[in-house]
């Protein structure tokens, strides 16, 4: 009974928010049954599946203690990268999703070159990134116009279904994998504990902070492509905003989920379960009629949450370790 209990106390904050995931899905069953039918689960699974694979990249972002606010406006240009190929420049769709990946990671180490060489604070560098790319993409598309006349083909991987279950799901899981597997069995993903968690300490152990930080972004940038390119499929459009949605949320997803602001904390479960989160809020408020701007305030108000809990729980680590020296 002690072993167990010890286990609770050293388990309870990691088990708060799927227990706080689990409440939420019994309240809107019980307002509405309809949630938990087959067909919800996959249109919530459908929903995430960009932001969480979004996520998997700005979680290497957060966990090296750095921070993106540019994946929305990359994303958005990605999608119309991705159109540009396959329209004006003729490309087939493989090589243009190709170019489009590559062009994100271009994006994402200009981030990270940012922040490492200059020493800019990441949400400065990150939000001037975010500017510039916005303009660019409202430039290209003059002033905001879709570009349309994609080949048919060009839907499958944001609409089409392998089996029962929707192509955009199944990217998903492999993003989460790939992400797992660089976090926790990589040099680099331990790389990325140890610079989030003390850059000082890493460096004096030989690691190359500023290259592991670039790294980071540059994932950031491919993982956000790949979003980008599923958007646009979706969509079956390249469109200069259309991804300025999953900016917030998905910074709301990797908090919430218990990525710390604050850097080396996170895991892959932390993405997915955040993801979860922030789209069972918008389908579960959406089955039972609540207005859209209550579900903004909603978000908000647990990204807030999510935050101070981050804040509190830092401080009092940091408490501990002073009170720990001073035994010493």
């Amino acid at each position: 009974m002690t072993k167990v209990k010890s286990y609770l106390d050293q388990q309870k904050g990691k088990l708060t928010v799927p227990l706080v995931l689990l409440l939420m899905c019994v309240i809107f069953a019980i307002m509405n049954p309809r949630f938990l039918s087959v067909d919800n689960i996959l249109s919530v699974l459908r929903q995430i599946s960009m932001l969480c694979i979004m996520a998997c990249g700005v979680t290497f972002v957060m966990v090296s203690g750095g921070l993106d606010l540019s994946v929305g406006s990359m994303c958005s240009i990605a999608t119309v990268v991705w159109a540009l190929g396959m329209t004006d420049w003729g490309l087939p769709q493989w090589a243009a999703i190709i170019i489009t990946i590559l062009f994100g990671c271009v994006l994402g180490y200009m981030n990270g070159a940012l922040v490492t060489f200059t020493k800019m604070n990441p949400m400065i560098a990150t939000l001037g990134t975010a500017t510039v790319l916005e303009g660019v993409g409202y430039i290209i598309c003059h002033g905001g116009m879709p570009i349309y006349g994609l080949p048919e083909s060009a839907k499958l991987l944001g609409q089409g279904s392998l089996g029962p279950l929707p192509i955009p799901i199944i990217i998903m899981a492999i993003c989460l994998v790939a992400n797992w597997f660089t976090l926790n069995r990589t040099y680099i993903g331990r790389s990325f504990y140890a610079c989030g968690s003390n850059e000082e300490a890493a460096r004096l152990s030989g690691i190359n902070s500023g290259r592991i930080k670039r790294i980071a972004y540059v994932g950031a940038g491919f993982f956000t492509a790949i979003c980008g390119v599923i958007l646009g499929s979706r969509v079956n459009s390249g469109q200069p905003a259309a991804g300025k949605e999953f900016q917030m949320n998905c910074l709301t997803a990797c908090i919430v989920g218990g990525i710390s602001a604050g850097g080396g904390e996170g895991n892959t479960l932390s993405v997915f379960i955040g993801a979860l989160i922030v789209g069972v809020i918008d389908n579960g408020f959406t089955i039972i009629r609540v207005n859209e701007y209550w579900q903004q305030i909603a978000r908000g108000l647990i990204l807030i949450f999510a935050v101070a809990m981050d804040a509190i729980q830092r401080q009092r680590g940091d408490k501990a370790k002073r009170s720990v020296k001073r035994s010493k």
